[in-house]
């Protein structure tokens, strides 16, 4: 049975204020890329936590 392992990736809106709005954001997108060039995989959105961060979900095979 496969087993994974997840971990969180905090993106606050004020560092991110152009992902958010719409508007291609270069510093965000070699933030994401990060954990896909260590074989995480982008999974889901956690909700906002009410202070303006969101939480991306990413998952890998259990090594």
């Amino acid at each position: 049975m496969q087993r994974w392992e997840y971990k969180t990736f905090k993106a606050a809106r004020d560092d991110y204020k152009g992902f958010f709005k719409g508007v291609r954001d270069e510093k965000f997108e070699k933030d994401i890329n990060k954990p896909g060039q260590e074989g995480w995989e982008f999974v889901g959105q956690g909700l906002n936590d009410g202070i303006n961060n969101n939480y991306l979900i990413f998952k890998r095979p259990l090594e």
